[in-house]
């Protein structure tokens, strides 16, 4: 199991998209559909704050994957992914960089 860093610019949807308002704090572990094929739990820690709302665009956050080595050959700079529970999708984002732990 190899741990797997990136940081991103994500957005999280308004509360008119997802069905309510939510607030995301430090920590919190969506599935992030960055392959095609899989979702990957991934956790978020926000960069300059400790928490999001519904709506809250533009947020650079630092993203840790536990099972970064199923991710490794598809995860590049520049790649858009999706964020979410199940299959509600939450969020989006852009990778901004790639550093392995």
């Amino acid at each position: 199991m190899q741990l797997l860093k990136i940081l991103a610019d994500i957005s999280f949807y308004p509360s008119n998209i997802i069905g309510k308002d939510r607030t995301y704090i430090n920590g919190y572990r969506p599935a992030f559909k960055i392959r095609e094929d899989m979702f990957n739990s991934g956790q978020i820690e926000f960069v300059n704050q400790d928490k999001a709302f519904s709506g809250d665009k533009n947020l650079k956050a630092y993203i840790v994957f536990s099972h970064g080595d199923l991710l490794l050959d598809f995860i590049k700079e520049g790649q858009n992914f999706t964020f979410g529970e199940g299959s509600k999708m939450l969020g989006e984002g852009v990778i901004l960089s790639v550093l392995k732990e």
